[in-house]
């Protein structure tokens, strides 16, 4: 196995999405290599002669913006340098300034994982190709078509139709951290499959059995990551990583979207994305045992609803009656107590091995070179309300009370 393999392998899973029934909602293309080359590669092939944006933090032009505008310009390329603040995020507001390009820009190119979402609604807006470079494997739903940003007091969203051309900057074999945090998270797909089952069983919806066993192959080769040598640890870890991406975004993004443990980790505003996914993948499958074991049915709580709106209203700066009328919302998708029995029997198996395999995936996500940065008591309260705007199994464990014991 060698990274042209990998990357040969994933191009054609990403061409086959494409051409499947089940389509994946824009054109996806891998290349690894260097840095410079590979954008400069890109750009002859996606804009011969055009003008290119660059999107970046201050930190990385002084890093790599001058060498990357020298050989554009080499390229007979003209750059734009877009230069953003710190203290950027993704609002109406913010992305309203990308519109100062020229109305000529060919091609987008984004450095740095926090800018993907604004990349790809500029280059939507503009119906121009867009290109990320990755030296860590941290961008979590990178090829996510949905484009999630705030207006106002509420979340709106768009749908990313154009080009992703997805570049593995070489050093991304030799990142502990971001390999390490590739394990956490591919391994959390596995509670994660879970709450896809409930979701489509409890809102009647059909599971697409290509992004199931996309993602279940993932998990199970992930897994026991130190059956193989070194090199083909770091080759493993980016092919797991990016299957499960493609399978969401086969799924128009609905994969990660009724995610309770990723719900959790992006309310939290985790920055060590991996490790937080694991942890609360772990606390989530803990609340889901106890639901399914009904041990704890005579221990009921009636859910406060005012208060959950007014702790999402808080975290993620909405309005509270949004909120609130979601979960209203919810309570018209929920099929009967009696059919939610046999989807429990069905279940019980995957959770219990998920959290009798906790333990050797912690220790191998440290042996990999991983480090968690956040106790799960401050990950908790985020948990206990991942279920209120999505259809998860924390919304199906919410009437039952036991969550208010969080």
């Amino acid at each position: 196995m060698t990274e042209y393999s990998v990357v040969n392998e994933l191009n054609i899973l990403a061409q086959n999405a494409c051409r499947s029934g089940v389509k994946a909602p824009f054109s996806i293309d891998f290349s690894v290599g260097e840095s410079l080359s590979l954008i400069t590669e890109i750009a002859k092939k996606c804009a011969p002669f055009g003008k290119v944006a660059l999107l970046y933090f201050k930190n990385q032009y002084d890093l790599l913006g001058s060498r990357l505008a020298t050989a554009l310009k080499s390229n007979k390329n003209k750059v734009t340098h877009v230069v953003l603040p710190a203290s950027f995020s993704d609002t109406v507001e913010n992305y309203s300034h990308l519109f100062n390009l020229a109305e000529d820009t060919r091609l987008i190119v984004c450095l740095d994982n926090r800018l993907i979402n604004a990349t790809k609604y500029f280059a939507n807006v503009r119906k121009i190709d867009c290109a990320f470079l990755l030296s860590s494997l941290s961008a979590v739903g990178c090829l996510s078509p949905n484009v999630v940003f705030k207006n106002g007091n509420k979340f709106d969203s768009i749908s990313f139709e154009g080009g992703i051309h997805l570049l593995l900057d070489a050093n991304i074999l030799n990142d502990k951290q971001g390999l390490a945090s590739a394990y956490a998270f591919v391994c959390s797909n596995s509670l994660g499959l879970i709450d896809y089952r409930i979701n489509a069983f409890l809102t009647n919806k059909t599971i697409n059995k290509a992004v199931y066993q996309t993602v279940s192959n993932a998990v199970v080769k992930t897994y026991p990551i130190f059956s193989f040598n070194k090199k083909e640890q770091s080759l493993i870890l980016v092919d797991g990583f990016f299957r499960v991406e493609l399978a969401n975004a086969i799924s128009y993004g609905n994969l990660y979207k009724n995610y309770a443990h990723l719900w959790s980790v992006n309310a939290f505003n985790s920055k060590n994305v991996g490790a937080d996914a694991l942890i609360c993948a772990f606390l989530t499958a803990k609340v889901y045992a106890l639901y399914f074991s009904g041990k704890f049915d005579s221990l009921l709580h009636a859910p406060d609803f005012n208060q959950r709106a007014e702790f999402i209203s808080k975290a993620l700066n909405v309005s509270e009656q949004e909120v609130l009328q979601t979960i209203v919302n919810q309570e018209n998708f929920f099929v009967k107590d009696g059919k939610i029995k046999n989807m429990i029997a069905k279940l019980i198996k995957d959770l219990n091995s998920f959290i009798g395999c906790y333990s050797f995936m912690k220790n191998a996500f440290h042996a990999l070179g991983g480090e968690f940065s956040c106790s799960p008591e401050k990950l908790a309260p985020f948990i206990k309300h991942s279920g209120d705007l999505n259809v998860n199994g924390m919304t199906l464990t919410r009437d039952s009370g036991i969550t208010e014991i969080i």
